[in-house]
């Protein structure tokens, strides 16, 4: 059995607007055409995070590097942030880019008042419970953790979501 590998994106060696290798964007409304300008790394009151300042909706930034596209099981961490009621966030997950527009999303959107974050599938299929009774409130950092396995016949997801700080 080969080690698991371990890929980490830290941005600390990057500058605000900045594009990391191997992150590829794809344009609004679920596009499969690219465009690298939309998702970049911003300061965030002093901490580097990648982010956009899109209004767009349904835009997407696809990790293409280290063979990523052989990824069949592995857990995702990071955090993300939400800065004004009026947007979205979320994190895609076990894309297919660019070979079709299937993919999942950790996601939270349609505001004012929102949605908590849940797991949303695009060009595929889900069953289970898919929230996670988290609703985000702008200016907070939120945690989360991802877990994705091909079992062969279906794609098992385990997620989490948190407000920095909490357990």
């Amino acid at each position: 059995v080969p080690a698991a590998a371990t890929y980490f994106e830290g941005f600390d060696e990057l500058g605000p607007g900045d594009n990391p290798a191997g992150w590829v964007d794809t344009e609004a409304d679920n596009s499969m055409t690219r465009s690298d300008s939309l998702f970049t790394v911003v300061d965030s009151g002093g901490d580097l995070a990648f982010g956009t300042s899109s209004s767009s909706v349904n835009i997407h930034t696809h990790y293409t590097g280290d063979d990523a596209a052989n990824w069949t099981n592995y857990v995702l961490t990071g955090r993300m942030m939400l800065d004004d009621y009026n947007g979205g966030l979320g994190v895609t997950f076990f894309s297919d880019y660019p070979n079709s527009d299937s993919y999942y999303r950790l996601r939270s959107g349609s505001f004012p008042g929102g949605e908590m974050f849940h797991i949303a599938p695009h060009g595929t299929t889900i069953t289970g419970d898919t929230s996670t009774d988290v609703r985000p409130t702008p200016g907070v950092w939120y945690k989360f953790r991802i877990s994705v396995t091909d079992t062969g016949d279906a794609t098992q997801i385990d997620a989490n979501v948190w407000p920095e700080g909490d357990t």
